[in-house]
C-alpha cells in the first residue's frame, strides 16, 4: 500500500511541474532564414533576416519570390544561360549612399566610376545601377552557387541572402573589409538565425529590454565594416538564444574575465559573494517587475575552504519566470577564488616541472612564389574595337608570358595588353618566372558581350499584330524579343527568340486588341554552357489594331 501511496505522489508532483513550468516549443525544423541586404551602399536591408516555413520542392527561387511578396515587393527576374536571375528589386525609399571605404577602394582599383545620376529605374535597386559591375547576387551559408536560384534546393536550417554587389561580381561580398581581422569576424549566417528567431517570436519582442537590444543589433550587422566588439548591447539577445532554446549556441559578447576575489581560510563557499549581473552585459533579461529572470547561484567542485590555493568557480542559472525553460548553460566568465593561507599569506603558485627542450631539426628553406598581379580578376564588357590593360605587375626580373585560350574572343598584343577581336568567352592565362622561384600563374575569366541593340521600327500590320526591326549584328548568333503590356516590365512579359543572326525582323502574332505593348531587343553569343546577353535596346512602343 505505502508502494503506491510514493508512486500516486510522484505522478501529481510530476504533473505539477509541468503546469509550472510547460515545456518550451522548439523552432520548426522545417525554417529557413532569408535576408535581402544593401550593405554595398551603406544602406542596410531591404528584408531584414526572416524566419519562412519551406513547402515541399523549395528553391531559393520559391522562398524568395513568397517572402517579397509578403513584405510588398517586387523583383525583374528573367532566364539566362545558367537559370533564374534577379535583375531587380524594388526598393522605392533608398535614399542617399554611403559606400563603405573598403567597397569603395575595390571600385578604384577596378577602374570604375560610381554614377548616382544614371538610374533607369528609382523604384527598383537594379543591376548596373551605380557601377558597370553591380548587381544582385545571393549566397546559401555563406556559399555562392554558380547556378541560378531556380536550381538551388533549400534545406531546413540554411540561410538565404540576396545582397547588391558593386564590384568584381561579388568581389566585395566574398572578400569582405580587409581590415577586420578572423578573430573580430562576425558570424553573420548565425547571428541572423537568432535575429530571424527571436523577431517572430512576439512574447519576446513585446519585452522593451529585447526590442531595444534587437534593434540595436540589427543596426551592427546591416554594416559591412561591423566587428564583434561592435556588438555591446548583444547581452540580452544571446541570453535568450542560448538559454530559452530558440536556437543553438551563437557568438558569445563575453565581458571582463577571470575576476578574483581574496578569502581567508576557512571561508564557506556559501559566504564568497560575485556581481549578480553578468560582467560586460550592458542589458540583463528583466521582467516586468523588480526580480530579474536570472537567478545566479556559484558552485566549484573541487573547492575546500581548509585547503589553500587557487580555484575556478563558475555560474550556474535558474530561471524564475514559468514561461521560459532553461535549455543551455552558455560560455559566461570564469571567477578566480584565492583561499589564503592560516597567516592570511598567499598561497604558492603551482610552478610546472621544466621540461627539456626538444632538438629542433633543421628546415630546409622554403621557396616562395614569383610575386605576380593583375588589375582585373575578370573581365566583362560589350564588344568594342578596343585594348584593355590588364595592369600586370611582376617581380623584378621575372619572365612574363601572357596568353589567350581563344584568340577569335580575345589576342594578346605584343605590350601584354587584351585586345577584343569578337563575342564570346575565353581565358587569359599570366605566367611570372623567376630563377630560383616557384612559377605564379593567374587565369583571367574573359567574356565579350554582344553591343546593345537598338529597335530601328515598330508596327502594328495586322490585327493582333506587329512587326519588330532590329539592327543586324554579325558578331551574335542570334536575339531576344520582350514585349510586354506593362512599360517596365514587370509583369505580362513575354519573349522570343531569333536564332539566328541574319534575321533582322519579327512578326508577333495573337497580341490582345486596342492594347499598347512595350518592345526592346538585345542580342546574344551561344557560348559553352549558355548564352551571353548584350544590353537590352531603349524600349519602344505600339497600339495594336482592332
Amino acid at each position: 500500500m505505502k508502494k503506491w501511496k510514493n508512486y500516486f505522489l510522484t505522478v501529481i508532483a510530476a504533473i505539477c511541474m509541468l503546469w509550472i513550468f510547460p515545456e518550451y516549443t522548439p523552432a520548426a525544423t522545417n525554417e529557413a532564414v532569408i535576408s535581402v541586404e544593401k550593405g554595398t551602399l551603406g544602406q542596410g536591408y531591404i528584408i531584414e533576416p526572416t524566419v519562412v516555413t519551406l513547402q515541399s520542392g523549395d528553391t531559393v527561387k520559391t522562398v524568395t519570390e513568397r517572402v517579397l511578396e509578403a513584405n510588398s515587393r517586387s523583383a525583374l527576374t528573367r532566364t539566362e544561360g545558367y537559370g533564374y536571375y534577379i535583375a531587380g528589386i524594388s526598393d522605392p525609399d533608398r535614399g542617399a549612399i554611403s559606400i563603405p571605404a573598403f567597397v569603395q577602394q575595390m571600385i578604384t582599383a577596378k577602374d570604375l566610376k560610381v554614377n548616382t545620376n544614371d538610374i533607369k529605374e528609382p523604384q527598383y535597386l537594379n543591376e548596373f545601377d551605380y557601377t558597370t559591375q553591380s548587381g544582385w547576387m545571393y549566397c546559401v551559408n555563406n556559399v555562392y552557387p554558380e547556378v541560378g536560384a531556380a536550381s538551388t534546393k533549400v534545406r531546413s536550417g540554411d540561410v538565404i541572402r540576396w545582397q547588391f554587389t558593386m564590384v568584381g561580381q561579388g568581389q566585395d561580398l566574398k572578400e569582405g573589409d580587409p581590415s577586420i581581422s578572423a578573430n573580430e569576424k562576425l558570424n553573420r549566417d548565425n547571428l541572423y538565425k537568432t535575429m530571424a528567431y527571436i523577431h517572430k517570436t512576439s512574447e519576446l519582442m513585446n519585452r522593451a529590454d529585447i526590442r531595444t537590444a534587437y534593434a540595436n543589433c540589427i543596426n551592427v550587422l546591416g554594416n559591412l565594416t561591423s566587428k564583434k566588439s561592435d556588438l555591446k548591447d548583444y547581452g540580452t539577445l544571446n541570453l535568450v538564444a542560448n538559454n530559452i532554446g530558440i536556437i543553438s549556441s551563437v557568438d558569445f559578447v563575453g565581458g571582463e574575465s577571470n575576476t578574483s576575489v581574496k578569502v581567508s581560510y576557512g571561508t564557506p563557499a556559501a559566504y564568497i559573494t560575485f556581481p549578480t549581473l553578468l560582467i560586460g552585459q550592458k542589458n540583463t533579461i528583466k521582467d516586468t517587475g523588480t526580480c530579474s529572470i536570472w537567478d545566479l547561484t556559484w558552485k566549484c567542485a573541487d573547492y575546500d575552504p581548509q585547503k589553500p590555493g587557487f580555484y575556478d568557480f563558475k555560474p550556474v542559472f535558474q530561471l524564475n519566470e514559468a514561461q521560459y525553460i532553461l535549455k543551455t548553460n552558455a560560455t559566461f566568465p570564469i571567477y578566480k577564488v584565492t583561499v589564503l593561507k592560516e597567516n592570511g599569506e598567499e598561497p604558492d603558485s603551482v610552478v610546472p616541472a621544466p621540461v627539456d627542450p626538444k632538438p629542433v631539426t633543421p628546415q630546409e628553406p622554403t621557396v616562395s612564389n614569383v610575386n605576380l598581379s593583375v588589375g582585373r580578376k575578370t573581365v566583362k564588357v560589350a564588344y568594342a574595337k578596343k585594348t584593355l590593360n590588364l595592369n600586370i605587375k611582376a617581380e623584378k626580373g621575372a619572365s612574363v608570358s601572357v596568353k589567350s585560350a581563344n584568340k577569335k574572343v580575345v589576342s594578346i598584343d605584343k605590350k601584354k595588353r587584351a585586345v577584343i577581336c569578337g563575342t564570346g568567352k575565353t581565358e587569359i592565362t599570366v605566367t611570372a618566372s623567376l630563377k630560383g622561384k616557384k612559377t605564379t600563374v593567374l587565369k583571367i575569366p574573359v567574356s565579350i558581350t554582344p553591343i546593345r541593340q537598338s529597335v530601328l521600327a515598330l508596327k502594328s500590320s495586322k490585327s493582333r499584330q506587329m512587326i519588330v526591326s532590329w539592327k543586324k549584328d554579325t558578331r551574335a548568333t542570334g536575339y531576344q524579343i520582350m514585349y510586354s503590356t506593362d512599360k517596365k516590365f514587370r509583369k505580362n512579359v513575354k519573349t522570343v527568340n531569333i536564332k539566328k543572326y541574319k534575321t533582322t525582323h519579327c512578326t508577333v502574332k495573337k497580341l490582345a486588341r486596342n492594347k499598347r505593348y512595350y518592345v526592346r531587343v538585345r542580342s546574344y553569343k551561344k557560348v559553352s554552357g549558355g548564352k551571353l546577353y548584350g544590353s537590352w535596346s531603349s524600349t519602344k512602343n505600339v497600339k495594336i489594331k482592332k
